[in-house]
């Protein structure tokens, strides 16, 4: 919990063992709730034209940079993928 106040509070209602899952608990429920009342912005933010960014990224893929910390730490398994 972020809260020392709110945290000390659910200590003493609450066994030890339950703060986590009742953080857990509320986290979601909180998540399901922004979900619920969530509203669209109005206008337009970002628009293209044509089948463009969609048709290239269909054509080519997304790929990342190889990172060089992981190419050297499984590199000895001959598995590296990127």
């Amino acid at each position: 919990m972020a809260r020392t106040g709110a945290k000390a509070w659910i200590t003493r209602q609450l066994p030890p063992g339950l703060e986590r899952s009742l953080y857990v608990w509320i986290a979601s429920a909180l998540f399901l709730a922004v979900c619920w009342i969530w509203q669209p912005l109005p206008g337009v933010i970002w628009k293209t034209r044509g089948p463009g960014l969609a048709l290239y990224v269909s054509r080519t893929g997304v790929r990342r940079r190889p990172d060089p910390r992981r190419r050297a730490a499984s590199s000895a398994s001959g598995s590296w993928r990127a």
